[in-house]
């Protein structure tokens, strides 16, 4: 993990969750709790949250002491890298638990202010450790390149110590990435500005519709009620709720204005042409994938365009407005269900219980699913995530199936258990059962191959003494046996020898293992007109519940009764003399 751009976005991060945060309106302490974020699983109360967040910051002047030392040994650069890697993962995690709670309810000032709070200890974490890439840079790349080849543990770190090579053009002086770092809290005032004004200050308008309904038009309200059926409601609310923007555009615009200032005050400071090239840089992305994807819009406009006039003329509209563009075109389907209807509905919460009392039911294929959505910074602070089954659901769709959280802990702890005792049984230690287990089925193969070398020896001398069980049948000699343990391969095999040796001859040959039944007869050329061996192994076949086929000289056939195979191959004199 890069720890200076890990503990700078950090910092940065809030402007994300709270641009995507929405005003809760109902009274939270009357929602079940089922139908609530559960987050005791990231911390058991707000209490070990503040106990883990004041280690952390105990812990963040340690960083400081690797400075000036990290050139001197590859234990040392290790140390240093996974200090900070650690305390980084921790202050994401306490991060995100603050930034969930606030979100809950953003008018809460007490969560508001633990977000802050996290804002101004990665500020300080970054500032601690802004030393790190720069003295980085100054050692010999060659020295570097020793110390990973040297100690194991940096081996997760290659990519970050290549990368900061990658960025050394854009990497300041110890003094000079201190003083961004510490300005972190200065640079994130915008976005957390607009996120506490846009989701708890702002005086979201309410508005009567046609139906006499009063409805508020917060963020939830206005998606909802700008998709209304009716084209007077819709006209409503996008004027009321435009015209209550309208009259914060100033602090909206200074706003926006502050954001834009720090994205090219910080893109200056670190000898970047432009802010863009700055913002993707980091992630090592050309600019050309923004470029591009303005291209891409742009070049398809035409379409976009003639889709706005289906829409008008599928609407009946003489001209179409903003309002319209939300508004569904087909007679109006209510997808909205009761929790508790959805489930009745068959609807597969894919999600656990943590939706609101109100979702949508969506038909995908032959699969009826909640819509339901995650909350998260990254897929880290989701916890233990395990792959448990993908398949397909229908034609063209699959589907993967994962756990997460208490249930994947408990998942893989069956998964060990289930491990150790196939070593047990395999007398070996858990890291040995690969190579036992290789070998055991080494061994399997092997007594398999010597099985079916000593079948076919038994088979083999069997048939040399069966030539003088052979009956004579006016004239022509009949011979069956039953040869145990013989394959398909050894029964041809010994009937080649038996007409060879009987010369005119008739003759069965079959092989039992259970209730499976493997037979193959064969006659000598000078019998054909008379007697073929494809009705006669079709003859025993039908009396040991199968059939076959084959060249008049030779048939095979398979049966499911083995145990009427001795009766059946009784009777084969009889049906041969028949037809002599």
């Amino acid at each position: 993990m890069a720890p200076r751009r890990t503990f700078i976005s950090l910092a940065a991060a809030v402007c994300a969750f709270a641009i995507v945060a929405s005003a809760q309106e109902r009274d939270r302490s009357k929602v079940l709790d089922k139908y609530k974020w559960d987050l005791t699983h990231i911390y058991a109360s707000d209490d070990a949250w503040k106990q883990a967040k004041e280690k952390i910051a105990a812990e963040i002047p340690k960083v400081r002491e690797f400075k000036g030392t990290l050139a001197s040994s590859a234990g040392r650069l290790a140390d240093a890298l996974e200090l900070a890697s650690r305390l980084s993962k921790e202050l994401g995690r306490t991060y995100v638990y603050a930034s969930m709670m606030s979100d809950t309810d953003t008018r809460v000032a007490k969560y508001q202010g633990m977000q802050q709070e996290m804002i101004q200890l990665a500020t300080t974490m970054s500032a601690e450790a802004a030393f790190i890439e720069p003295e980085i840079l100054k050692a010999d790349r060659a020295t570097i390149e020793k110390f990973v080849a040297s100690e194991p543990r940096l081996k997760p770190y290659r990519l970050y110590l290549d990368d900061i090579q990658r960025r050394a053009p854009h990497t300041l002086t110890d003094a000079e990435e201190k003083l961004l770092a510490s300005a972190g809290v200065i640079a994130s005032a915008p976005s957390t500005t607009y996120g506490i004004f846009s989701d708890a200050d702002f005086p979201y308008p309410s508005v009567t519709l046609s139906d006499g309904k009063s409805v508020r038009l917060d963020s939830s309200g206005f998606s909802l009620h700008r998709a209304s059926p009716n084209r007077d409601d819709r006209k409503k609310v996008m004027a009321e709720f435009f015209g209550a923007l309208g009259k914060y555009r100033g602090t909206f615009g200074s706003t926006l204005n502050g954001q834009i200032e720090s994205d090219i005050f910080f893109a200056r400071a670190r000898k970047y042409p432009n802010a863009l090239e700055a913002a993707l840089d980091s992630p090592n992305l050309p600019t050309t994938v923004y470029t591009r994807l303005l291209d891409g819009v742009n070049r398809h406009l035409p379409t976009f365009h003639r889709y706005l006039k289906l829409r008008q003329r599928m609407m009946k509209l003489q001209d179409l407005h903003y309002y319209d563009l939300y508004a569904p075109l087909v007679a109006s389907v209510d997808l909205a269900y009761s929790i508790d209807d959805a489930q009745k509905l068959g609807a597969m919460m894919l999600f656990g219980e943590k939706y609101g009392d109100e979702v949508r039911v969506l038909d995908i294929g032959s699969s009826r699913e909640l819509c339901g959505g995650t909350h998260v910074a990254r897929t880290g602070d989701i916890g233990p995530f395990r792959i448990v089954s993908e398949g397909g659901v229908a034609a063209g769709v699959r589907r993967v199936e994962a756990i997460a959280g208490t249930v994947a802990l408990a998942f893989a702890r069956q998964e060990s258990d289930r491990l150790a005792r196939v070593a047990d049984a395999l007398k070996a230690q858990p890291s040995e059962v690969e190579a036992k287990l290789a070998q055991a089925l080494e061994n399997t193969r092997a007594l398999e191959k010597e099985l079916a070398r000593l079948k076919v020896r038994m088979a083999t001398s069997q048939g040399q003494d069966l030539a003088s069980t052979a009956v004579d049948v006016k004239g022509v000699k009949v011979l069956t046996a039953n040869l145990e343990g013989a394959d398909v391969k050894t029964l041809r095999e010994t009937l080649d020898k038996l007409k060879d040796k009987l010369k005119s001859s008739a003759i069965v040959l079959a092989s039992a293992e259970g209730e499976k039944v493997s037979l193959i007869a064969g006659v000598t050329q000078d019998l054909i007109s008379k007697v073929k061996a494809g009705e006669l192994v079709n003859f025993v076949a039908s009396q040991v519940g199968g059939k076959g086929g084959g060249r008049p000289d030779m048939a095979q056939a398979g049966g499911t009764d083995s145990k009427s195979l001795p009766k059946a191959l009784a009777s084969v004199q009889d049906w041969v003399a028949e037809r002599l």
